[in-house]
């Protein structure tokens, strides 16, 4: 009679801290031809021989069972037990402060986040614009920057993930600073006009240093010329801001005139500058100005996000020089596309044309009005207006990203009638917000189940958090009440009731300081959703978690079963 229990060992097995989802263990026994039954976590027992494999286990901290049956029937009492801690999330590194351009040396300092992993080990760095290694230098302090560089940069984690690498740009500039001057054009024509009329061109100031720009009187200009509109005087312009000067030419006399204006300002090495002026009296005809295709632009139909352009030629038509000053911008979505406008302050022959290109670039779906204006010295069309119109359709939607089902696993039994139930984060590639939708009940196709609405934790606040338990609680418990109405129990289904509404209300009262359903993540780096409901013992429930953007993306999780214990 055999009655000696084997021994049941574990010869291999994965690292205490591991960063796959897959495990392999291998066991033996002290007696030959026995027979397995292995366990992970809290599943159950069940038959299995060496090498035993896992995959697709989640984050965090799993333990492995193994016992051997001899060929008498003898159980070892004492089963085999490993216990490690799975981590498959890379951690994050930012800087402080982030990359940008300074006027002195920087002190940059590097953050290592892992969330609920296993935590950061090592981050590595370069300020040499190569990409880092294992083998560069590991951040153990601020990192000082004196002169323009690129700092690379990523983390591992004590699992051994390693993060995506990442950099950021430091431009330093310590020139001292000062304003400069920049006003064009230099030499202002307005070739020939015919006497008895004008013209009128622009002479736009810009300040292109990196201090103010304080600009003093602007002086006049001899007749025929005149300054008609002074935006510049007595302006101090700040960095890459500017002003603008018109000046009028109205010529009496069949003859050749110049003239200048004189911008005095406190640039350090051009003060003052002057506008040359140039102009002659004319009879010989007058220009005439045509727009082609037409006053009227349109850009249907274009999808957000996608750039169109159009062409826009001015002829004259005329027998004299048409002189074209700088032609308005449109406000947005339309624009002159930079470098394409080949008629702000230009002169025209007779029969001579130039182009101006206009671009439409919607943001954002609807229809879209504006206008450029061409000023010239035609006699009768001084100021052209073409209007500009647009419509854009909207982009294409992405939808959110499928969402992970994390607690409890697939399958599992014993669950508590108290359960927290978690699913990763749903990111969206659009920027849209997620909302979720989870279904639970004892039905695998869900029928007959409504879903419980959740917004994504980071935009809940506590109250918001009880109330959605409460919900979710009375709704649970109604359906228990329903269905026992239905079996003609009417004073047990009464109680029910009223044992739902005292219970909403205790759950609404201390939600905020209960469960943490919904509780996401912003505010303690975890990288689920969670919800908390209650449920009925020794019942077997199916869940899914739907992801939804609000703009027609939705997106589906896989579909879980457990099942309650006592």
């Amino acid at each position: 009679l055999d009655t000696i229990t084997p021994n049941t060992s574990i010869t291999n097995q994965p690292s205490n801290l591991s960063n796959s989802a897959s495990a392999t263990f291998e066991f033996t026994s002290t007696e030959s031809n026995s027979i397995f039954q292995c366990q992970l976590d809290n599943s159950g027992y069940s038959a299995c021989i060496s090498p035993k494999s896992y995959s697709g286990l989640t984050d965090g901290s799993h333990t492995f069972y193994v016992k051997a049956t001899d060929t008498a029937g003898n159980t070892d009492p004492t089963p085999e037990t490993y216990t490690w801690t799975v981590d498959t999330i890379s951690p994050i590194t930012t800087t402080s402060p982030k990359g940008g351009s300074f006027t002195s040396a920087q002190s940059v300092t590097l953050s290592c986040n892992d969330g609920t992993g296993s935590g950061c080990n090592k981050t590595y760095y370069t300020t040499d614009g190569t990409n880092p290694t294992t083998s560069s230098a590991v951040y153990a302090g601020p990192i000082s920057i004196s002169a323009t560089a690129t700092l690379k940069f990523f983390s591992v984690d004590k699992a051994g993930n390693s993060e995506t690498e990442k950099s950021e740009t430091y431009t330093i500039n310590t020139t001292t600073a000062s304003p400069d001057i920049t006003a064009t054009p230099a030499t202002l024509s307005f070739g020939n006009v015919n006497i008895d009329s004008s013209s009128e061109r622009i002479v736009s100031v810009r300040n292109d240093g990196n201090a103010n720009l304080v600009i003093g009187a602007i002086t006049n200009p001899s007749l025929p010329f005149s300054k008609v509109l002074d935006n510049c005087s007595g302006q101090t312009l700040s960095p890459s801001t500017g002003c603008t000067i018109t000046i009028k030419f109205s010529p009496n006399s069949t003859e050749a005139f110049t003239s200048s204006v004189n911008i005095p300002s406190n640039d350090p090495d051009e003060n003052p500058v002057t506008i040359a002026l140039t102009g002659a009296g004319t009879s010989a005809g007058s220009p005439d100005i045509t727009v082609l295709p037409s006053l009227d632009l349109s850009f249907p139909n274009i999808p957000v996000g996608v750039t169109a352009d159009q062409t826009i030629t001015v002829m004259n038509e005329g027998t004299s020089d048409l002189i074209i000053s700088i032609i308005t911008s449109p406000e947005v979505p339309f624009d002159i596309v930079a470098g394409a406008d080949n008629c702000s302050n230009h002169t025209l022959i007779p029969d001579q044309s130039c182009t101006i290109k206009v671009r439409f670039t919607p943001a954002a779906s609807g229809t879209f009005n504006s206008s450029l204006i061409i000023p010239s010295n035609d006699p009768d069309e001084n100021l052209v207006t073409v209007n500009l119109s647009g419509s854009a359709t909207p982009g294409t939607n992405n939808p959110p990203a499928k969402p992970d089902l994390i607690e409890p696993a697939n399958g599992v039994t014993g669950m508590p009638a108290i359960l927290t139930l978690k699913w990763g984060i749903s990111t969206d590639a659009d920027g849209d917000p997620v909302t979720y939708r989870l279904y639970i009940g004892t039905d695998p196709g869900f029928a007959d189940v409504s879903p419980i609405i959740l917004a994504s934790a980071a935009d809940d606040d506590s109250s918001a958090m009880a109330m959605r338990y409460s919900i979710g609680i009375i709704g649970l418990f109604g359906i228990i009440a329903v269905g026992r109405l239905s079996s003609n129990r009417k004073r047990m289904g009464l109680f029910i009731i009223i044992f739902i509404m005292v219970t909403g209300f205790i759950f609404t009262s201390c939600g905020s300081s209960g469960g943490g359903n919904g509780n996401k993540n912003g505010s303690d780096n975890k990288s689920y959703e969670s919800y908390t409901i209650n449920l009925q013992p020794n019942t077997t429930y199916y869940w899914k978690v739907v992801a939804d953007d609000g703009e027609g993306g939705v997106t589906d999780s896989d579909t879980y079963s457990f099942t309650t214990g006592q």
